[in-house]
């Protein structure tokens, strides 16, 4: 700006303009001139920079309440689950101590060694019976566990809060299964 007004002046001086209101307009114009691209720039820069953070601050937003959605969806969705395997569960019990209680009626006079047949059978559908709920059970769970640990835009602090939700419904599932058939589920792994 300095070398501007410096150059107006030299160049009113020329003209034998130097101690005139020309001469000073033309050294604060040359000034300005000189000035306004770098004014233009930092307005633009500050403008795009404004924009810029407005937009993170809605995007931010945006996505915070999305993931908010999805959890509570996520929530309903293993409540509904677990409410369902559960009246699964109960119906086949029903089933099955409707099926005894049938089989038992229409027992023929060698009554005793049918019981004791019929005992061993319904103990090992019960077994049959534990493990593949159990196994429907499991499998949920990990489904569920998959799609809480792999969403990308739900927060730590809830995801950990949603795996111990569904840690305890799975439990809480297992729990009432032990119940009904009278068993107690240890996992062991294979060869132990």
């Amino acid at each position: 700006m300095a070398r501007a007004r410096t150059g107006a002046m030299q160049t009113s001086e020329k003209r034998g303009l130097l101690n005139s209101s020309i001469a000073a307009t033309a050294g604060e114009a040359a000034a300005i001139d000189k000035a306004l691209p770098i004014a233009q720039q930092d307005a633009a820069t500050a403008a795009a920079s404004n924009l810029s953070g407005q937009n993170f601050r809605q995007q931010s937003t945006v996505a915070a309440e999305g993931a908010q959605q999805r959890g509570k969806l996520l929530t309903q969705d293993i409540a509904g689950q677990s409410q369902l395997q559960a009246e699964k569960a109960t119906q086949r019990s029903d089933l099955l101590t409707q099926d005894i209680a049938g089989k038992t009626a229409l027992q023929t006079p060698d009554l005793q060694s049918k019981e004791r047949i019929a005992a061993l059978n319904v103990a090992s559908q019960d077994k049959a019976q534990v493990a593949r709920v159990a196994a429907v059970f499991e499998n949920n769970y990990a489904a569920v566990f998959r799609g809480i640990a792999t969403a990308p835009d739900i927060p730590a602090a809830k995801r950990s809060q949603y795996l111990t939700h569904i840690a305890a419904i799975r439990d809480s599932s297992l729990q009432l299964l032990e119940q009904m058939f009278g068993v107690n589920l240890t996992w062991q792994s294979p060869g132990i």
